[in-house]
């Protein structure tokens, strides 16, 4: 449990507090399929309380 926290807490991070809702930036998806899994997770947990998604920073990560 403490390592999804951990996780998902880095993704916060990585992604840059960024919400995709910005239209003047393209959407990316990470090329790591765990880092994807884990963006979409959290994405999914901010629909439920009705924040706007994160997009991936590759620069960033």
């Amino acid at each position: 449990m403490r390592t999804a926290i951990a996780s998902l807490a880095l993704l916060t991070i990585a992604c840059g507090g960024t919400a995709a809702a910005n239209s003047e930036l393209p959407i990316e998806r990470p090329a790591n399929r765990f880092a994807a899994d884990l963006l979409d997770a959290h994405n999914s947990e901010r629909k439920s309380f009705g924040a706007p998604p994160l997009q991936w920073s590759p620069k960033l990560a």
